[in-house]
């Protein structure tokens, strides 16, 4: 039987994705084969050509759940599409989980995609499918804009944005996967 998979999509900072994949490679431990999206949110392309992407490596399989760090968050909840049924689950982490979050000028100017990929969050989510992993404060995505309305809300017990990205990729997976397990698979590769 194959490993279940997950797609991990990365928020910002693409100079971190080296160690994001490092990170990553723990996660086998638990038993589930990570695919990693390079999502380069700062390349200049247009948020269609980056789900088109996403959806090509989700369609790779009979079932996925799909991890969304910060701003990767966006995009994993844009793939709350009934055309994508592989997708079972969905969990944010520190996530830009609504459609209404403010973002700073400078972050729109610098990753247009990613207000591409904010407008598109559903107003509400399917209860069960979405769980939102948010720290005890968060001064870069506040609580509010960080779970998804209808998303079940998980408190990590760290303060900051980026150490809580990095807790949860070092540490805190094991619960994360745990999390997206329950009432289902977490995904399986297409025969």
């Amino acid at each position: 039987m194959a490993k279940p998979t997950v797609v991990y999509i990365p928020g910002l900072g693409t100079k971190y994705d080296w160690f994001r994949k490092v990170c990553l490679r723990i996660w086998r431990l638990g038993g589930v084969r990570v695919e990693f999206i390079v999502m380069d949110w700062t390349d200049g392309r247009d948020y269609q050509k980056k789900y088109e992407h996403i959806v090509g490596v989700v369609k790779r399989y009979q079932a996925v759940s799909v991890i969304g760090e910060s701003a990767g968050a966006a995009a994993a909840l844009t793939l709350l599409d009934p055309r994508l049924p592989e997708v079972k689950k969905i969990a944010t982490i520190c996530g830009v989980a609504t459609n209404d979050m403010p973002i700073v000028k400078a972050i729109q100017e610098k990753a247009p995609a990613l207000i591409q990929a904010r407008d598109l969050i559903p107003d509400r989510v399917p209860n069960g499918v979405v769980n939102s992993f948010v720290p005890l404060i968060d001064g870069v995505v506040k609580s509010n804009y960080a779970v998804a309305r209808g998303a079940k809300r998980h408190v990590v017990p760290t303060i900051g944005h980026f150490f809580t990205a990095f807790f949860c990729l070092v540490f805190y997976w094991p619960i994360i996967l745990q999390t997206i397990r329950k009432n289902g698979i977490i995904g399986a590769e297409r025969s």
